[in-house]
């Protein structure tokens, strides 16, 4: 009986390592080819963090001259006609973190991507934007997305290993 549950337990434990190994694999191989194909998202970023940091500009000086915010159709005056950029107070959205901390006398600026928003701060220019190209590897490294990979390999290997091994004993 004993000898029954070792040989179960131990073909369950392989294939969850062969399986595990697989999944893995194909889960990381994804997140390197996201990776290497990130240019184009990439340069959309940097466009739209240009278009936020002029729009910025054009903020912070109407708000010297005028003691108050520009409001929309002003921006689109100085920008054109349907402006993407607007200024917002977050009205029934959840914030990110680094726009908690919003000074009473400053701006957050947004842009509508088509099925998430764009932030930026116009106190201390940061984004939501992800202008790095580690920003689109797993854990922000192609090196380390790679070294995954190939242990994600030696894993089901190993299983693989395990399952053909332990065809060749008494216990299965």
């Amino acid at each position: 009986m004993m000898r029954f549950m070792f040989r179960r337990n131990f073909k369950i434990l392989r294939w969850f390592i062969f399986v595990g190994g697989i999944l893995g694999f194909l889960y990381f191989s994804f997140g390197i080819f996201v990776g290497m194909s990130s240019g184009d998202a990439i340069r959309n970023s940097q466009k739209i963090l240009d278009d936020f940091k002029r729009t910025a500009s054009f903020i912070d000086t109407f708000k010297k001259s005028n003691l108050r915010l520009p409001t929309q159709a002003e921006i689109e005056i100085q920008f054109g006609e349907n402006y993407s950029i607007s200024i917002t107070d977050f009205h029934d959205i959840e914030k990110p973190k680094f726009l908690m901390l919003k000074p009473a006398d400053s701006y957050i600026l947004h842009y509508w991507r088509g099925e998430w928003a764009e932030y930026y701060a116009g106190w201390n220019q940061q984004t939501t934007l992800s202008i790095k190209e580690s920003d689109y590897y797993p854990f922000h490294s192609p090196i380390l997305a790679v070294i995954v990979v190939i242990a994600s390999l030696l894993i089901c290997f190993i299983g693989f290993k395990l399952k053909s091994d332990a065809s060749k004993t008494l216990l299965f």
